[in-house]
């Protein structure tokens, strides 16, 4: 049987950004949710050894249960020996798919903010990042995933660097006027994911808290009703109170595209959503489930301006 950890429900008053990595560094892979591929899994590894770094593949990362990599024991297990584990400076999931959740009241969360590191995933990671910041304190990096970085297309380098070796430095987005769904400015740290996942979040111990913050938010191959239901159940849990500005990222496969010169109707659905509370709302932005993601730092101060067509991310 899984061991249940309580944690603290008080969200720490200072936000932990993990230490830069420096080449020769030690980088854990597990994979919490569904099962990998086990070659994407070599390639993937293999760039981030070009990188100068060092990999270290988790016992049941290439293991089969079901639709899992893995029981949940043994998922559970390979992610705490890779945050135990003081010579590991950063963990990297494989994939994401589904199956953080089923072990998420497991996790040491007071261990972590004692020797906190770099986590970097995105999509079902989106159920361990929220509690990361919650509970523990610690900002992780809403990116992609080992197993896709061996597809050169698929993820943006300098951004991916920048989390890994110059986790301080600022990050910013630009954006067009056409991806302004609701202008103005904003700021506050950044929270959120992707939707399924924080509407499966809502009304158990670990949604994330978005008062006060700036939501980001991404979604694949959902229809626009689903995409409506998961937002509504946003609203009903009161998660959207308090919501500072929303950052929308790929709505891949979500609906009917909107053209080069207007934002999808997904888009537009999620952004009415904030309508009658002055918020401003940008879509466009390219983090998620799309080519050339950016990794996008979570727990960071975000200061959004839609006239200067911005958002920056601070530690």
């Amino acid at each position: 049987m899984l061991r249940a950890v309580r944690a603290s429900p008080r969200a720490p008053a200072r936000i932990l950004v993990a230490p830069a990595l420096v080449p020769g560094d030690l980088v854990g892979v597990v994979a919490p949710g569904s099962v990998v591929d086990r070659d994407a899994v070599r390639s993937g590894a293999a760039v981030l050894e070009q990188m100068g770094l060092r990999v270290r593949l988790g016992r049941s990362l290439l293991a089969r249960h079901g639709i899992f990599a893995g029981d949940d024991r043994a998922r559970a297990a390979d992610l705490a020996a890779m945050l135990a584990d003081e010579e590991v400076r950063a963990v990297h999931f494989a994939r994401g798919g589904w199956g953080t959740s089923r072990f998420l009241e497991t996790i040491p969360w007071r261990s972590l903010r004692a020797h906190p590191k770099l986590l970097i995933g995105y999509s079902d990671l989106t159920a361990l990042f929220a509690p990361a910041l919650d509970r523990s304190g610690i900002a992780s990096v809403y990116g992609p995933h080992v197993t896709e970085i061996g597809r050169e297309a698929a993820w943006d380098r300098p951004s991916l660097e920048r989390a890994y070796f110059r986790p301080q430095e600022p990050l910013v987005l630009a954006f067009p006027a056409r991806d302004v769904l609701a202008p103005g400015r904003a700021s506050g740290r950044s929270a959120g994911g992707c939707l399924t996942l924080l509407a499966h979040l809502a009304g158990t111990p670990f949604a994330p808290r978005l008062r006060g913050r700036i939501l980001i938010l991404e979604e694949i191959a959902e229809p626009l009703y689903r995409i409506d239901r998961m937002m509504t159940q946003l609203r009903l849990a009161g998660m959207l109170d308090g919501v500072r500005g929303a950052l929308i990222g790929g709505l891949t496969d979500c609906g009917p595209s909107g053209g080069a010169r207007s934002a999808s109707p997904a888009a537009r659905l999620v952004a009415s959503f904030f309508e009658k509370r002055g918020v401003p709302v940008v879509s466009g932005l390219p983090f998620g489930h799309v080519d050339g993601k950016i990794s996008v730092p979570i727990g960071f101060r975000v200061q959004l301006d839609t006239k200067r067509g911005r958002a920056v991310f601070l530690p």
